[in-house]
């Protein structure tokens, strides 16, 4: 699958990607998407990508479903020890080194593993401006 942002999947791939989770209710203000559930069936069987979800429930009754990307555990090992080591990490060396294509998801899950990760912006002279990530 392209990442066609264009699609109502592609948007969903997308937004899962950037490291959000996501519910049928915000998929439908977001991307009008009615039909979630089905989109995350063939994300993770067409496409492989790796989606967990649990149940929520509300005291009030309602219950939803809450979906996120989860990261390779060995491929977040490896970037944890990577960026211990005092290196930072971009999303094209991220893929480069590691074959990672969902870095801010692992950068997430680090994060939520109490690693003071930071986050700096860099405008190369060359125009394209990009994100670099960093052990403090």
């Amino acid at each position: 699958m392209s990442k066609n942002l264009d699609t109502k999947i592609g948007k969903v791939r997308a937004f899962l990607e950037e490291g959000n989770t996501l519910t049928s209710w915000k998929a439908i203000e977001l991307f009008k998407y009615t039909r979630l559930a089905d989109g995350i069936h063939r994300l993770i069987n067409d496409y492989g990508l790796p989606i967990e979800s649990k149940m929520v429930y509300e005291d009030d009754g309602v219950k939803y479903a809450k979906y996120w990307l989860t990261a390779d555990p060995k491929i977040k090992a490896e970037i944890k020890d990577f960026l211990l080591r005092g290196n930072r990490l971009t999303e094209d060396s991220a893929k480069e080194v590691f074959e990672c294509d969902h870095i801010k998801v692992v950068i997430n899950e680090l994060r939520e593993d109490g690693m003071n990760i930071l986050c700096e912006t860099v405008h190369p002279l060359c125009g394209k401006k990009f994100n670099r990530y960093y052990f403090k």
